[in-house]
């Protein structure tokens, strides 16, 4: 309404043209311009300013670049030079970009946002990760499309899933930060936490099962020598109920554990 366009300093619609007839237009007298004379040499002064540079891309569009980049030449230090960035990243671009578009393209990823990519760049860097997906363990020289063999096609779904879910199927994620990689690469060692993350979509649960004998043994000799301490604390307050309440918690939660370990008849 009017006041509210004049509480906001808005010109009334009968000022517009008086506005318009005192306004100048500046005309430069030069443009600076960049001449180059080949297109490489674009390519590579359009990468060093939108992937080191002052304006950078998304992630996944300086991968895609870099890629582009790259399978024009044999050397990796050549473009990486041009563009000021280490051969070694931008292999490790290159290759992240190719299993992202394989994910695509295969229909293991359904949701290509850049955060994906994110993950996905960081996760190969793990080596157990690299060999879920059947890829080797060091970083190609010169990486190639579509670097997932077929027969691991199936991981490369499920990684993508424990990175970012799927919301066709109504898969959420099992990340939440990138930092949790680490102990996704932990549970890939482990076909029985693998088999346990794909189950029950819970990383901490997985995780606890790549505890080795030794420090699973210690938690329990650790836990028995408390509940031993408990024991005798607890026969000072004899009929107290909420004594006997948690004693009762623990009767549980053992017999639990021997119904787990085959220790108990029932």
């Amino acid at each position: 309404n009017s006041n509210f366009r004049q509480e906001a300093g808005i010109p009334k619609d009968s000022e517009w043209t008086a506005l318009a007839k005192e306004d100048k237009i500046y005309m430069f007298d030069s443009i600076p311009l960049l001449v180059y004379t080949s297109r490489r040499d674009v390519e590579h002064h359009l990468a060093y300013t939108h992937i080191p540079g002052p304006t950078p891309w998304l992630q996944s569009a300086r991968a895609r670049y870099m890629a582009a980049l790259l399978a024009r030449e044999d050397d990796p230090a050549d473009p990486a030079d041009c563009i000021g960035v280490n051969p070694r990243t931008l292999r490790r671009h290159t290759e992240a970009h190719h299993v992202h578009v394989q994910a695509i393209d295969t229909n293991a990823l359904n949701n290509p946002a850049d955060a994906a990519f994110t993950f996905l760049y960081q996760a190969l860097e793990y080596v157990p990760v690299r060999l879920y997906l059947g890829l080797d363990e060091k970083l190609p020289r010169l990486p190639e499309p579509y670097p997932v063999p077929n027969h691991h096609l199936d991981n490369l779904r499920n990684l993508m899933q424990f990175i970012v879910g799927d919301k066709v199927q109504d898969i959420h994620p099992v990340l939440w930060n990138t930092n949790e990689l680490a102990s996704l690469s932990t549970v890939l060692e482990s076909q029985e936490a693998t088999e346990s993350l794909l189950k029950y979509r819970s990383l901490s649960s997985a995780l606890r099962l790549t505890l080795s004998r030794d420090a699973v043994v210690s938690s329990l000799q650790g836990v028995w020598h408390q509940l031993a301490e408990a024991h005798g604390l607890s026969l000072q307050a004899p009929g107290d109920e909420k004594v006997k309440t948690d004693i009762k918690r623990l009767s549980q939660l053992v017999a639990n554990m021997e119904l787990n370990h085959g220790l108990s008849s029932r």
